[in-house]
């Protein structure tokens, strides 16, 4: 090999020093541009008090008085904010036990009392909802994966929202975002390893659905949403076989199916027979038909879903049949009759995007976080958050790119620690 000159040498220190210069730089303009544009995360609505604490321990009563919010005894007016200097926050008595959250606050009354809304930075949001979306002790790769689609959905989201009070939910209708509380060692690696990624396509960053566990093969997004997007396409998943959901069945007796079609708007008596009726191109349930005493009807698999339960029915990768004997159905204390039907499937979610548990399976055989995200949202491209920034900002065709009726909605993840199932929908 040929040793380098004394110039060679010194040529390549400055290149190396200049491109380490220039990625201190992209950092810092990534940072201020997310300091100056934060993610507005609806934490409570309709609530009627709190007690917000400030870093100093200062405390501060908030209520509802008439048309206006009230603090410490002092009305202020329909909108309060609490400064992002006076934080971090601690929420005391807000249904969530106590939540402590980075950034400030902004508290403004509705008509059925106050909304609170985080305005946090965006790599600290990120870093609060990994705790909510994955397992912190999962492998690296798979965290990394998380984080950039946590990135990229918030981001798309951000675009689209610019005229609402905030950009998305801390629960699961978007991301479930825990504030510090969602904060780990592992989950912060994730986030600094990931700094700034996004994953875009020709108009920007990309809704990066994901859910627990596809069953073998995810949802497109026009099969679940109606509107078909190309990188939310039907993929084949592996790699998933150590997800709790890759076989689940749930009996449900025929008394709560009937409610359930109630609740739908559907009367047709007693059931007697469920059937699948037709299948999406992912083998998932789109029909669901049902013949009762007094007529017949037909739902969507997804329909039935949300009606019956998201932890019930876990998915609609299922079939259903009609059994007999002894044992315990869903929501009944008594054996089982031969009213009951068996759900009997595979997966967990809406099955659209990323299958979490098939992203820790591909990292754990040593797939990188990149390969994991093109696997899911094929086409796409990664990108520094400073390009995609400027590049929203300046593109008027994102606005005319098509939003699913449920966009934000993802339906399931895994969870972390013991709070997952009450998550799930």
């Amino acid at each position: 090999m040929e040793v380098p000159t004394a110039r060679a040498r010194a040529s390549v220190s400055s290149r190396g020093v200049g491109s380490a210069v220039l990625a201190l730089l992209l950092v810092l303009l990534c940072a201020e541009l997310a300091s100056a544009n934060p993610v507005r995360v609806r934490i409570l609505e309709d609530v009627k008090r709190l007690e917000v604490r400030d870093a100093s321990a200062r405390s501060f009563r908030v209520r509802v008085s008439g048309g206006a919010l009230e603090v410490d005894g002092r009305k202020v007016g329909k909108r309060h904010a609490f400064p992002t200097a006076n934080g971090p926050y601690r929420l005391i008595g807000s249904g969530r036990s106590e939540t402590r959250l980075r950034g400030g606050l902004v508290l403004t009354r509705g008509e059925r009392g106050f909304e609170l809304i985080n305005h946090v930075a965006l790599e600290d949001y990120v870093a609060g909802t990994l705790g909510g979306e994955m397992i912190s002790s999962w492998a690296p790769d798979a965290l990394r994966a998380q984080a950039v689609a946590c990135r990229s959905f918030v981001l798309y989201q951000m675009a689209r929202r610019t005229a609402e009070t905030f950009d998305v939910a801390a629960d699961v209708s978007s991301q479930r975002y825990l504030g510090m509380g969602g904060e780990s060692d592992a989950a912060w690696a994730a986030v600094r390893a990931t700094r700034g990624e996004v994953l875009q396509d020709a108009a920007g960053p990309v809704l990066a659905a994901f859910h627990s566990a596809s069953g073998g093969r995810t949802a497109s997004a026009a099969e679940v949403w109606g509107t078909p997007i190309a990188y939310l396409r039907s993929v084949e998943v592996e790699s998933e076989d150590a997800s709790p959901d890759t076989y689940w069945r749930a009996a449900i007796s025929a008394e709560n199916l009937r409610r359930a079609l109630e609740s739908l708007g559907v009367e047709i008596g007693a059931i007697e027979s469920v059937e699948v009726g037709r299948r999406s191109g992912s083998g998932r349930a789109a029909e669901v038909r049902f013949r009762g005493a007094a007529g017949r009807a037909k739902v969507t698999g997804r329909q039935l879903r949300q009606a019956v339960g998201s932890n019930t029915i876990r998915s609609t990768m299922f079939d259903v049949r009609r059994v007999e004997g002894e044992g315990r159905s869903e929501g009944r204390s008594e054996g089982r009759s031969k009213d009951d039907f068996v759900f009997v499937g595979s997966g967990y979610g809406h099955g659209v995007g990323m299958s979490q548990w098939a992203a820790q399976g591909m990292a754990l055989e040593g797939v990188g976080y990149a390969d994991i995200l093109f696997k899911f949202y094929p086409g796409t491209r990664l990108a520094p958050f400073l390009e995609t920034a400027s590049r929203v900002a300046a593109d008027d065709k994102r606005k005319a790119r098509p939003q699913p009726p449920v966009a934000a909605r993802r339906e399931a993840h895994t969870g972390s620690g013991g709070s997952a199932p009450a998550a799930r929908k």
